[in-house]
């Protein structure tokens, strides 16, 4: 697959209607095509108490045992003073066109993607604002006895280096307006740009 991806011209990630899931797969992917380790929060707070364990669906206490028990062990993770990498097109990082397709229903683990790859030089979103759904993460449920009702509780809180993004979500780039199609706008926008590249290369040789 990665031969694959590193031999395209241009590479288009459709994440409309995407909701989120497993993040490994597209943490995996945005390291890959930047070329170094991406992330998209200065910190990531974890719950740790007794109580959370009663909410979590996922493998109790899941990471804990990762934390430094010498500081905050609410923070599961802190970049705060690393700063980012840059952009490698040899490790092997992708250096051509990249085309994000967004809508409002992208959110959660397919945000984490958006935020990835944002400093990526090669990258435009094409679409709608972003969900807004990336703050919270980790998600456990409490259902109340008597109603039923199901609630959803984040057990990892992230502090990201975009502020005030929770219910607003990334803006595209490129947006769509009704009736217009992302994949179409951002094959447009490929085409257009090469042909481009080729005039301003034609008028070079002229010169």
């Amino acid at each position: 697959m990665e031969k694959i991806i590193i031999g395209s011209k241009c590479l288009i990630v459709d994440l409309r209607h995407n909701g989120g899931g497993n993040s490994r797969p597209i943490d995996y992917l945005a390291n890959f095509l930047y070329g170094a380790e991406t992330r998209g929060a200065i910190k990531t707070y974890i719950r740790t108490t007794p109580e959370a364990q009663k909410i979590q669906n996922i493998a109790p206490n899941q990471g804990w045992e990762k934390l430094d028990k010498t500081k905050d062990p609410t923070i599961w993770a802190d970049y705060t003073d690393i700063k980012y990498p840059e952009f490698s097109s040899k490790k092997p990082g992708y250096n051509k066109p990249i085309y994000i397709l967004t809508n409002g229903e992208t959110g959660s683990s397919a945000e984490i993607f958006i935020l990835r790859m944002n400093k990526h030089p090669y990258v435009k979103y094409v679409g709608d604002n972003s969900a807004g759904m990336e703050v919270y993460g980790y998600m456990g449920h409490v259902i109340i006895p008597n109603s039923q009702i199901k609630f959803a509780i984040g057990n990892v809180y992230r502090e990201l280096e975009i502020k005030d993004f929770e219910l607003k979500g990334y803006p595209p780039d490129i947006l769509c307006n009704d009736g217009e199609d992302a994949l179409d706008m951002a094959i447009f926008d490929y085409k257009t740009s090469q042909k481009l590249r080729n005039i301003s290369k034609n008028s070079e040789k002229i010169l």
